[in-house]
């Protein structure tokens, strides 16, 4: 999680089979991680 470039913790999603997240995923991944390290601090 990134927070004015500076790492800020991480978030980890596992899946029990290999999977590549989609564009939409993805995008819904960082904003949800953009959210959390601004709670953060």
């Amino acid at each position: 999680m990134l927070k004015d470039g500076a790492v800020r913790g991480v978030l980890g999603v596992a899946m029990p089979v290999e999977y590549e997240f989609s564009p939409a995923e993805t995008a819904t991944l960082m904003a949800v991680g953009a959210r959390l390290a601004e709670w953060l601090g």
